[in-house]
């Protein structure tokens, strides 16, 4: 329901967990979404960024210079600070011409990875499903989007079911990357807000560390495709 679960987006406050997932794409489409967990478990979708004919670091590259915009970007240690963040599995395929797999690509750009939870896609389809249904006049629903977020928005608008099995979304549909990296921050939210790593950033240091170069503060919510 777009008028329940598609939001304006707001300050997210600096203690909530924060990681990224993402579904890799080349041919087709890959998307990487940001999500914030509250203090409840409710997941937030704050920003996303689709790409598509972009090679592994390049992508590595776009996902270093917004998550600097952002302040998630530790400068001294030339790395992200989400260290919890998930992706599909394919990425640590090795390839054929070069032996190196696209999370170590990654991760010699300062983007870290842990596999994604794929073991039941029907597992983390009623994730999502008990997400957008757990709300009511007195709580905010566990799964809501911010209204830039326009492709994972869309989405939920327009995927059907798949026409196998109607517990799970069409497994042919372009839109399905969308959903999986929903569904795959699900299964990590699952875990519990304890378990989500996330390194202090710039603005979280006392006003009297100053042992080093500050780092640029997030404005705003970034930028990308």
């Amino acid at each position: 329901n777009p008028g329940v679960h598609v939001i304006a987006p707001f300050k997210i406050p600096r203690d909530w967990p924060k990681f990224r997932i993402m579904d890799w794409g080349y041919k087709t489409h890959g998307t990487c979404i940001w999500v914030a967990l509250d203090p409840d478990e409710n997941m937030y979708v704050f920003y996303e960024f689709n790409f598509r004919l972009m090679k592994d670091k390049d992508c590595a590259l776009r996902i270093a210079e917004i998550e600097q915009q952002f302040g998630f970007w530790d400068k001294r240690e030339h790395r992200s600070r989400l260290m919890s963040s998930v992706a599909d599995t394919q990425l640590w395929e090795e390839r054929g011409d070069s032996g190196v797999s696209k999370a170590q690509v990654f991760a010699d750009h300062g983007i870290y990875w842990e596999p994604a939870d794929k073991a039941s896609i029907q597992r983390n389809a009623e994730r999502v499903s008990e997400r957008l249904r757990d709300y009511d006049d007195k709580r905010p629903p566990a799964l809501m989007i911010f209204d830039n977020c326009k492709k994972t928005a869309d989405m939920f608008s327009s995927i059907k079911v798949d026409e196998g099995d109607s517990l799970i979304p069409d497994k042919k549909s372009p839109l399905k990357h969308w959903f999986d990296v929903v569904a795959y921050g699900a299964a990590r939210a699952s875990r519990g807000r304890g378990s989500i790593v996330m390194e202090l950033h710039e603005f979280d240091r006392p006003d009297n560390d100053n042992d080093g170069e500050p780092l640029p503060k997030a404005s705003g919510f970034g930028y990308g495709s």
